[in-house]
């Protein structure tokens, strides 16, 4: 070390530039305890990792954006996009079935296509249109200003359509709609409980403020509580801890205010917290209030507040009697290694013949790689290449096999001694093994509790499904199918099954 490095004295964490502390704390990202540790160093520290866009970056290099809330647009955003030789309709459609659909294709790249096929518009939601329908046949198909469909200027004169509406100058706050007497929760999503679909509210409605004008008379049919942002009405609203997060500022919930009021109801922040919700999906686990299935309704099943349940929000889901039985989640940002899925379930009074657990890991970015990968792929010029390809086939699907883990849970033995057991010891829960799942990288791992032959299923109630980490000296032991359904045991409160183990 040279003199004037010695006089200079040590280097300390504070001295380093920012970029460099963004960096570290970039490196702590898969577990988030580390990087609040490092916040509590000093004001600096605390001060980088603070900032909500650092922490957005790192749920979406961990999760993928579908697990997170959205910012609010801009203005401009807001705003349709203007295409040269194209007339924007906004919120029709005029396609018919057999038009060719590009999902993943953005508005420029569908207008070249569009152009290159001779046809004669494109939607938003990524059809090519070669012969539109006659313009009284349209659909109705969003309230959103940025939705509908680009129709080509020659088509409009020769085909004489009459043109859009022009566009209105675009407020700050124009979309999502601000309409007296209702509290708009962005991104935000409270599955069943609907008492009309959205095509009953575009068929009927020329705009979202139209539904919500509608829903608020008095004298309705049944009372409406809530109306999503494509018209969906509900009578009723799950629990605010059980709503679901969708990425999109723009699609939400608007609740009666004074609906607002009884269910003492959050607002949702302007800026999301980033940094909690990092924290909170760390767990690996799924509550009942977030599950989703088939026939919701209050009264084949339902989500209820019950005094003990295990999970986290106090919610069980209760199957009161069934024959299609579908209930299914997704945990999102598991990191790499072998985990037990573990079903809490009570299955003290219940009535049913098996039950097919199966789990299935997901990789975050794997559609993006995917679509990056056609994006970029060339024709095969050779028998070689071709071979190549189906290699590399083969391994993909045997990777997504060895990502996967499906236990069939029959009644008897496996469900019936669990039955016994829980009766013996005055326990309600039990933890029905749905298998060891190897994961290989960070994923989103696929649950499913289902059931779907001709027989009754009744009296079974879900409080939560976890993902035990697995030693690997265990791992194989425990793959074996028959041995499975013989991991199923009482459930225990984490306190005294950490004292058991100890």
């Amino acid at each position: 070390m040279s003199a004037s490095a010695e006089d200079a004295g040590p280097c300390l964490l504070t001295d380093l530039p920012e970029a460099c502390l963004r960096g570290i704390v970039q490196c702590l990202w898969h577990d988030a305890r580390d990087a609040a540790a490092f916040a509590c160093c000093c004001s600096i520290t605390r001060g980088v990792c603070d900032e909500q866009l650092l922490w957005r970056e790192l749920l979406v290099q961990r999760y993928g954006e579908r697990v997170i809330p959205g910012m609010k647009p801009s203005p401009e955003e807001a705003r349709p996009a203007e295409l040269g030789g194209f007339l924007f309709y906004q919120g029709w459609d005029g396609s018919e079935d057999t038009d060719v659909q590009h999902a993943a294709a953005g508005l420029a790249q569908l207008a070249k296509l569009t152009q290159d096929a001779d046809a004669e518009a494109f939607t938003t939601s990524g059809k090519v249109v070669k012969c539109l329908k006659p313009q009284a046949a349209w659909r109705h198909s969003s309230f959103r200003p940025t939705e509908g469909m680009f129709v080509r200027k020659a088509a409009v004169q020769y085909r004489q359509l009459k043109e859009p509406q022009p566009a209105q100058d675009q407020a700050d706050d124009a979309w999502p709609p601000s309409v007296p007497g209702w509290v708009y929760f962005p991104s935000c999503v409270s599955p069943g409980h609907f008492i009309d679909e959205p095509q009953a509210a575009l068929a009927r409605y020329a705009t979202l403020q139209a539904v919500l004008h509608a829903a608020a008379r008095p004298g309705q049919r049944q009372h409406i509580i809530a109306v999503t942002t494509e018209g969906e009405t509900k009578g009723k609203l799950r629990p605010q801890a059980c709503w679901e997060v969708h990425p999109s500022y723009d699609t939400g919930l608007y609740v009666r205010a004074t609906a607002v009021q009884q269910m003492r109801l959050v607002p949702s922040p302007a800026v999301p917290d980033y940094r909690q919700l990092c924290s909170k999906l760390q767990q690996l686990r799924l509550d009942a209030a977030h599950m989703s299935c088939a026939w919701l309704n209050d009264q084949y099943l339902s989500l209820q507040e019950t005094r003990d349940s295990p999970a986290g929000s106090g919610m069980a889901l209760l199957l009161n009697s069934v024959w299609w039985l579908d209930v299914s989640g997704s945990i999102p940002g598991v990191p790499p290694g072998s985990y037990k899925v573990s079903w809490v379930m009570d299955v003290t009074h219940a009535h049913l013949d098996k039950l097919t657990l199966t789990a299935e890991a997901v990789p975050v970015h794997a559609k993006h790689q995917q679509q990056q990968q056609q994006d970029g792929a060339e024709p095969a010029a050779s028998a070689a290449t071709s071979a190549a390809a189906a290699s590399e086939a083969v391994a993909a699907q045997a990777d997504k096999q060895q990502g996967k883990v499906e236990v069939q849970q029959r009644w008897r033995p496996a469900l019936q001694r669990l039955q016994q057991q829980c009766r013996m010891q005055g326990a309600a829960w039990g933890v029905v093994s749905g298998g060891v799942l190897s994961v290989s990288e960070y994923s989103t791992v696929q649950l499913r509790c289902s059931n779907t032959d001709s027989t009754f299923k009744q009296n079974v109630r879900w409080a939560m499904v976890e993902l035990v980490p697995v030693k690997l000296q265990q791992q194989h032991q425990q793959q074996l199918p028959h041995v499975a359904s013989h991991r199923n045991r009482v459930w225990r409160p984490p306190a005294q099954h950490a004292g058991r183990q100890g």
